[in-house]
């Protein structure tokens, strides 16, 4: 019996009712209703569903519990769960918030020998911070780490707060990437991005890379010191509960250590591709997504509608920050993608998902989230509605799709495109650094954040082609 049966069955033997009853109070007949409660059939729709809700009168609670039963029957528990890992997983991105280090806290603590064996994760952690302490003190502070972020929750925050507080500290960290989470709801993999994300966009030098394995075997009880951590001063062998350890600061421990992370690195792949300016992110378009046969996106999403394709030569040089670095030569770049891309949306529509407060920012301020804001001046209202009214154009001839997402999105920090179901770039807007880019080709997580984003209709988390209209109208006050 499905789960969207069970449901139903229990919601009608606590309100002591019956199909017969319930047929009286609604379209739905007896026969019908049956076969929802004996697993035979289900809801063809929302509406069918909404209209079984109204006849039980259920209240918000169990309205919601039958919602979410007929979601899970429809497409299966595994893809249901992965889509609320994907909602999770943004929701965690778009609110990430870094608290400094305490250097002076830590740099009073010392090793006491040379070699210290260390039970307990208070003390693990306190000697971490020792750890990364002196390193701080050097010219060039590197910090190599091999773990699991999910296991070490520790390191991992105080890695944030190190990269924040010290620009200068450069981190290489390998992980596993889960090869059988994929086939479930791929929890796993999605909770991996989710960890490292606050270390990812901090804006220092993280460089994370991975490599496949089946964790529950590979990282487990019978793996005696699995975790990794080496400094210029120091390393530092950790178990896999993080709950033993051996530390030491003799050079040979320190050299052994720095060898064999290097060995694992040589079988990973990088988890990103850092983009730090604008030249950078447009040649990542050309030379590694898009091809000039690709450089439209299956899909954007950002706090705006991509107005991109609706920028011109002239608005471009009106307002571009000239005074600053390779402006130029990003200019050129820039007016000739605008040109290739207005193109390829002859061959392939642009779809765009925005918010309604995204789109009312972008006509308040000028800004768009596609180029970092420190690159140009904000555009005046003139052109602001001047891009609109090429976006309704571009609606017209059905060469861009508009899709506005429900209100419970709160899409202000990030912004993605996905070229296809195994590559995006991402951008993330740093309270202090500004805009960061970077490439991400990790098929596994990539395909989720597709998946969800490709069946929000199906979800009932997009506005409807009349209420969008009446919106965008409302935005060019007519």
């Amino acid at each position: 019996m499905s789960i969207f049966a069970q449901k139903l069955t229990r919601l009608m033997e606590e309100k002591n009712i019956t199909a017969y009853q319930l047929e009286k109070l609604g379209f739905l007949k007896r026969t019908t209703i049956t076969k929802y409660a004996n697993g035979k059939s289900k809801p063809p729709d929302n509406s069918s569903l909404e209209e079984l809700i109204r006849m039980m009168a259920l209240g918000i609670e169990e309205a919601e519990e039958l919602r979410e039963a007929y979601a899970i029957t429809k497409v299966g528990e595994p893809i249901y769960f992965r889509r609320k890992h994907v909602e999770e997983l943004l929701h965690v991105i778009n609110n990430t918030s870094v608290y400094p280090f305490d250097w002076h806290h830590h740099s009073s603590l010392q090793l006491k020998r040379e070699v210290e064996c260390v039970n307990g994760r208070v003390n693990i952690v306190n000697l971490l911070g020792v750890m990364l302490s002196a390193e701080a003190e050097m010219d060039t502070p590197y910090i190599r780490v091999a773990a699991q972020p999910e296991r070490c929750r520790e390191l991992m925050s105080n890695l944030v707060r190190v990269m924040n507080t010290d620009k200068r500290i450069s981190v290489e960290h390998i992980f596993c990437i889960d090869n059988k989470s994929a086939n479930h709801d791929n929890a796993y993999n999605i909770n991996i991005l989710k960890e490292i994300m606050p270390l990812i966009v901090s804006g220092s030098d993280y460089s994370p890379y991975y490599y496949y394995d089946d964790v529950k075997s590979h990282i487990n009880q019978f793996s005696n010191f699995p975790n990794i951590i080496v400094t210029t001063k120091y390393a530092m062998i950790v178990s896999y509960e993080f709950g033993r350890a051996i530390i030491s600061g003799l050079e040979d421990f320190i050299k052994m250590q720095a060898e064999i992370f290097a060995q694992m690195k040589k079988m990973c792949d990088r988890y990103v591709q850092p983009l730090p300016g604008p030249l950078d992110i447009l040649s990542y378009y050309d030379n590694v997504v898009d091809g000039e046969e690709n450089i439209i996106p299956d899909f954007s999403v950002m706090p705006d509608p991509c107005l991109f394709p609706f920028l011109d030569e002239n608005i471009v040089n009106k307002y571009a920050r000239f005074d600053l670095p390779n402006v130029d030569k990003a200019v050129e770049l820039l007016i000739d993608r605008i040109d290739r891309y207005r193109r390829g949306m002859q061959r392939k529509p642009e779809v765009s998902f925005c918010t309604r407060d995204g789109f009312r920012a972008f006509m308040e301020t000028g800004r768009i989230t596609e180029i970092p804001s420190i690159y140009y001046n904000p555009f005046d209202p003139d052109v602001r509605q001047l891009m609109v009214r090429r976006l309704c154009d571009a609606i017209q001839k059905g060469i861009y799709k508009l899709k506005i997402l429900d209100d419970r999105f709160n899409i202000t920090n990030i912004s993605f495109a996905c070229y296809n179901e195994y590559s995006m770039t991402y951008c993330y807007n740093h309270p202090v650094n500004g805009m960061i880019a970077f490439g991400f080709r990790e098929r596994s997580t990539v395909t989720s954040i597709y998946d969800y984003f490709t069946t929000l209709e199906e979800q009932q988390l997009l506005l409807g082609d009349r209420e969008t209209e009446r919106f965008v109208k409302g935005v060019l006050g007519g």
